[in-house]
């Protein structure tokens, strides 16, 4: 028993004089550490990055959202990136940012991903500025769950109707135009029931079409078929009607299912097209091309429904054409892409004949980019842009600019293009264009089907004038993520080159640059859907509350905006 005792008094005593001995070496080496170049750079580069802190939960009950991805990127750097995941309280912490300008964006299977100061309208996201050693820990995310609308589509005798199609569209504004653009697409059931699902919060216009037709009716006397009758079904939109202007929006909340009552579709009087298609890259009649409706009056679908082929000499045929405003298009892969023609067509109560549509080849567009101011611009860093103003989907072609200020834009379809550009300074803005040696003052050019085109003339300037700002609330308190807009006026009101927008920062505060000499007035609006400001007559209701400036070369504005609420139309 004493043996033992001596023994793990032996032990402790080793015991003691270890742990003395790691401990005076472990104050040792922190000493060294504390002395090291490489400790001085660490401590620095902790006093000079940032954290960003924040929580992520339910707009609608505020419940905390776990395993939400975190993302943050740099400004103009976007392979620049940091990012996290929200633990089981929603929330998330992020180090090791570098100062700078940037962009935040959560995302989650279920829910709309959202960018920082993000409206409903998916408009311009908010920019959050970080100065050194900067720690926000404040940000509150409120993710909006997907809603559903739901209903049953019924013929004229109450039968159920499978396999229509129901798209829910959106209505926006584009280049001063009015849009509905299909957001999602679905088909009913056996039971004529439907379901439109993951649907962002907002106001739609549901649309009908039924692709099953009538047959030609028979003539009740003789029992043949009868030459003079058709019919069809219309497209029409919620609640009955084949008037787009006279369709009723259905509201989507956040996570929620929306009923809307039954749709019957009516038969009406249906006619037969017949036409042609040449193809001009060949020479020849264009066999096995496809030919199909869209619908006009400026809804434009993802789905158009099943095309019809030519034949041998490139003739078509579509039957059961209900009224209404059409866009005849006919598309083809040949010469190693796909080509289109389009028509637009007004449909009645008389059968169309003669309706003949030409696939020519794209043209290429030379031109030259000269760049005026005292700023220094490198002309390789440019790319011009053309933007397709006539078919619905997004279409922008780009052109890489050389050193000498020259590019060549390939592949460009016949149309209607709106001129713009990418790169340089900040202050850098579009100051004329010139197609075909006529000038364009709404930086708007045609592009004529086939045939040698004429040099496309852009002229930049680096010297535009900047203006900055902040906005605030009736009790003088800053608006973060508000849109600011800067829209000019006069006789350039249409001119859609010259408008601008951002979102406030955190502070309220926000910058505007690139911006052309002349009259403008700038506003603020909180929850307003992007671009609804192209639409004069919404604009008209907020002429008073403009800030009016007067841009000039060099030049720099400093205002102060009071935010309005847009309503939401």
């Amino acid at each position: 028993m004493h043996i033992t005792c001596l023994a793990r008094t032996a032990f402790l005593f080793v015991l003691a004089s270890t742990a003395v001995s790691a401990q005076t070496t472990q104050q040792d080496v922190s000493r060294a550490e504390a002395t090291s170049p490489e400790r001085h750079q660490s401590a620095e580069a902790e006093l000079t990055t940032c954290v960003i802190e924040g929580l992520v939960v339910r707009s609608d009950t505020s419940e905390p959202i776990r395993k939400a991805r975190v993302v943050i990127y740099r400004l103009k750097q976007a392979a620049n990136r940091y990012g996290g995941v929200t633990d089981s309280s929603g929330r998330f912490s992020v180090d090791g940012i570098a100062p700078g300008r940037y962009k935040i964006r959560i995302e989650k299977v279920g829910y709309l991903s959202q960018f920082y100061g993000e409206d409903p309208s998916g408009g311009p996201t908010a920019i959050l500025t970080l100065s050194s050693g900067q720690r926000i820990t404040d940000l509150l995310f409120r993710m909006v769950a997907e809603g559903v609308i739901s209903g049953r589509i019924l013929d004229e005798d109450g039968a159920s109707v499978q396999d229509a199609v129901i798209t829910a569209l959106r209505s926006h504004v584009y280049h001063g135009q009015h849009r509905l653009s299909a957001v999602a697409t679905v088909e009913s059931n056996d039971l004529g029931e439907y379901r439109v699902y993951d649907l962002p919060p907002g106001r739609y216009y549901v649309r009908v079409e039924a692709r099953l037709r009538y047959p030609k009716e028979k003539n009740p006397q003789t029992g043949n078929a009868a030459a003079p009758t058709e019919t069809g079904y219309a497209a029409v939109f919620y609640p009955g009607t084949s008037d787009a202007k006279k369709a009723i929006p259905v509201t989507v909340l956040s996570g929620q299912e929306t009923p809307i009552s039954d749709v019957t579709l009516v038969p009406t009087p249906a006619v037969r097209l017949r036409g042609h298609v040449f193809n001009a890259i060949t020479g020849k009649p264009l066999t096995g091309c496809c030919v199909f409706l869209e619908p006009g009056g400026g809804v434009f679908l993802d789905d158009n429904g099943p095309g019809h082929l030519t034949g041998p000499n490139g003739a078509f045929e579509i039957d059961h054409v209900a009224t209404g405003s059409f866009i005849l298009v006919a598309s083809a892969f040949t010469d190693g892409r796909f080509h289109d023609a389009r028509l637009p067509i007004e449909v009645q109560s008389v059968s169309l004949d003669g309706l003949n549509l030409t696939i020519f080849p794209e043209v290429k567009i030379a031109g030259r980019v000269a760049v005026e101011g005292s700023n220094p611009v490198q002309l390789s860093t440019l790319q011009v842009r053309l933007e397709d103003l006539e078919r619905g989907y997004s279409s922008v072609l780009s052109a890489a600019v050389s050193r000498d200020g020259t590019f060549q834009l390939t592949n460009v379809a016949a149309g209607r293009y709106a001129v713009g550009f990418q790169g340089g300074p900040d202050g850098t803005y579009l100051k004329s264009v010139r197609f075909h040696g006529e000038s364009s003052s709404d930086a708007v050019v045609d592009v004529n089907p086939g045939g040698a085109q004429g040099l496309l003339e852009i002229a930049l300037d680096s010297d535009g004038c900047q203006v900055e700002g902040s906005v605030t609330d009736r009790d003088r308190l800053p608006v973060p993520s508000a849109t600011v807009v800067l829209v000019p006026g006069g006789q350039r009101r249409d001119f859609y080159h010259l408008y601008k927008d951002v979102k406030t920062d955190q502070n309220g505060n926000f910058v505007l640059n690139g911006i052309a000499p002349g009259d403008y007035e700038v506003f603020a609006w909180k929850d307003i859907e992007h671009a609804q400001w192209e639409d004069p007559d919404f604009l008209e209701q907020f002429e008073r509350d403009a800030v009016k400036i007067s841009a000039e070369d060099h030049g720099h504005k400093s205002i102060e905006l009071k935010v309005t609420q847009a309503s939401m139309h």
